[in-house]
């Protein structure tokens, strides 16, 4: 008898469908957590040079506009108020 050597073409075809299938089911999962944390880091920055403008504010309402995103300090009812803007607006007391 001969011994066989490796896999078989039906394995082989086998191991390769349940790998494209795997992958087929991962590959959204993937995605989407990608474009999460993504959009965490972008959200992220945000908070840091909001948090950077009320380190400098300086006694009077600025607005400051740079490439991606608005920056505003404005007098509100209850005081102050520090407002961003990258894909939605936030706006924080302090």
């Amino acid at each position: 008898m001969k011994k066989i050597n490796g896999f078989s073409l039906i394995e082989s075809i086998l191991s390769l469908s349940t790998l494209l299938i795997i992958c087929t089911v991962l590959f959204p999962f993937l995605w989407n957590l990608i474009n999460r944390l993504d959009n965490e880091r972008e959200q992220t920055m945000l908070y840091q040079k909001m948090y950077d403008e009320v380190k400098l504010f300086s006694g009077h309402p600025i607005k400051i506009h740079s490439r991606n995103e608005e920056i505003e300090i404005k007098a509100s009812k209850g005081g102050w108020i520090i407002c961003g803007k990258r894909k939605q607006q936030v706006c924080l007391p302090f």
